[in-house]
């Protein structure tokens, strides 16, 4: 997969790889159902089993890659975002109030 990923990239471009989801732990704690590789699939002839990342819960994913995220924001920052949003949306609806009161 990240070699896919780099071909589409410039090669100057930063870009680290790591593996949030689908890991060994996490097959045996959600029970996630594998299957056999094919013999014709030569990408990784190591691999015996193989399980699909649809096969976990999307709000298991949806947290652990928020919570990866969280973890590379700078201290702080997600919270700035969220009184920043906060304050565009009052705005807009105050706008938007405005414009109804000029229509009527």
């Amino acid at each position: 997969m990240e070699r896919e990923q780099r071909a589409h990239l410039a090669h100057d471009v930063r870009f680290d790889f790591q593996r949030l989801a689908i890991t060994e732990d996490q097959i045996v704690l959600y029970d996630l159902p594998s299957k056999t590789s094919k013999a014709s699939d030569r990408r990784a002839p190591h691999i015996r089993r193989m399980v699909e990342a649809e096969a976990m819960p999307a709000t298991v994913l949806r947290e652990l890659v928020r919570a990866r995220i969280k973890e590379l924001l700078p201290a702080q920052a997600l919270h700035a975002a969220r009184v920043a949003e906060e304050s565009e949306r009052d705005l807009v609806e105050r706008l938007a109030g405005f414009a109804q009161e000029v229509q009527s």
